[in-house]
């Protein structure tokens, strides 16, 4: 039997052809096109959710500001209660409810609570840092952009005892911008808190007003007793 001699040929690895267009465009990561598309869709969806947004915090500042309210009116009634023996002070507008500071009832941060969060105001001067209710210093010429809320005129609308449910004793101020867009907060002696709607008003709308105005020359009856300084 004849042997023939083997003779051993080293393989080479084969290159497997590559189709154009193909695993480049892979590598290549996204297309300008292709960002361009995902930048207008996220815009889309911000645009879309912005006025959701938008109201959600509107919402939010409005419960905000009635808790504010409700808290003056019922932390104003136990001082009235428990230091004046029952008997409501004659003071006006802003005075009345800064009494609770002035008497140390509210102080410290918490005096925040006299500050709508749908505002601007502080409790110290506008265009500077302060302490807490630095804005309330003078007496005679308090700063009302350091409070956003109007107070009764007790000297020509006294609270009765017997109807604390029926009187406002506070408000939104809407002092040359409205505390809230159409809505403004009140409350009553009682700590009650309502609020107001301009659509009850057209006449006001057609005037291009965006809040009820507060004070003597409002057509709410209830909050034409009450005074913004």
């Amino acid at each position: 039997m004849t042997r023939y001699p083997v003779k051993f040929v080293a393989s080479k690895s084969r290159r497997i052809p590559q189709v154009a267009g193909g695993d480049q465009r892979s590598r290549a990561g996204f297309t300008l096109v292709e960002i361009l598309a995902v930048i207008a869709i996220l815009a889309l969806l911000f645009s879309l959710a912005m006025p959701i947004v938008t109201r959600a915090r509107a919402a939010g500042d409005v419960t905000a500001c009635q808790s504010n309210l409700r808290n003056i009116a019922l932390t104003l009634g136990t001082y009235v209660d428990t230091r004046r023996d029952g008997k409501w002070p004659k003071d006006r507008g802003v005075r009345l409810l800064l009494l609770l500071h002035q008497h140390g009832e509210i102080e410290g941060e918490s005096l925040k609570t006299f500050v709508c969060p749908g505002t601007n105001d502080e409790t110290w001067p506008p265009g500077r840092e302060g302490e807490w209710g630095a804005g309330f210093e003078d007496w005679d010429d308090i700063a009302t952009g350091c409070i956003s809320y109007a107070g009764r005129d007790m000297e020509n609308f006294p609270i009765r005892k017997d109807k604390l449910d029926q009187m406002v004793i506070a408000a939104d101020d809407n002092e040359i911008v409205p505390n809230h867009s159409h809505l403004t907060n009140l409350v009553y002696a009682d700590g009650r808190v309502s609020k107001r709607d301009l659509k009850d008003f057209p006449e006001l709308e057609d005037l291009g007003l965006e809040a009820i105005p507060v004070g003597p020359d409002s057509p709410d009856e209830e909050l034409a007793k009450l005074l913004v300084d």
